[in-house]
């Protein structure tokens, strides 16, 4: 009777490690599903009193920068360094990103407006001229950084 009694408690154990073992897998994915990584992070500038335009699409495959003066276009695409785009996703708590403020395009009265957007799946979040709000728009400095860091690496490369 013991040793039957053992055999079932093995028995059960297996098979309840089983099913915990796939119940939680499919969690993961159903979580994965319901949680897509950042897909794009976009940057565009535009205005000013020579009514310049630059704009720059980064995604885990490419890197597109535009810049226009005087009615000139140039551009520049590139593959995204994968160590680049682990760097620039990292930071970004989209939580912090979704409390700065918008402000009042500039362009309009020879102002420049800035843009930052960031899609997440078919989720889009976005800022116009947000380092107005500066209280909020600091927790997202060191993104914004690396961002300014690549746009004057990529402005260097453009010859006018």
């Amino acid at each position: 009777m013991i040793c039957c009694n053992t055999i079932f408690s093995v028995t059960l154990y297996f098979v309840s490690a089983i099913f915990y073992s796939q119940a939680d897998h499919s969690h993961l994915q159903i979580r994965n599903i319901a949680n897509p990584p950042i897909s794009k992070i976009s940057y565009s500038s535009s205005g000013g009193k020579s009514g310049s335009y630059e704009s720059l699409d980064i995604s885990a495959a490419s890197v597109i920068y535009v810049g226009a003066r005087r009615g000139v276009e140039k551009k520049i695409k590139e593959k995204t360094v994968k160590s680049f785009w682990n760097r620039l996703i990292k930071p970004i708590n989209l939580r912090d990103f979704d409390k700065i403020r918008s402000n009042p395009g500039h362009a309009l009265y020879d102002g420049i407006d800035i843009t930052i957007s960031i899609e997440k799946g078919k989720e889009k979040h976005s800022i116009v001229n947000g380092n107005e709000d500066s209280v909020n728009y600091r927790r997202i400095r060191p993104f914004t950084d690396l961002l300014e860091k690549k746009l004057v690496e990529l402005r260097k490369k453009i010859i006018w």
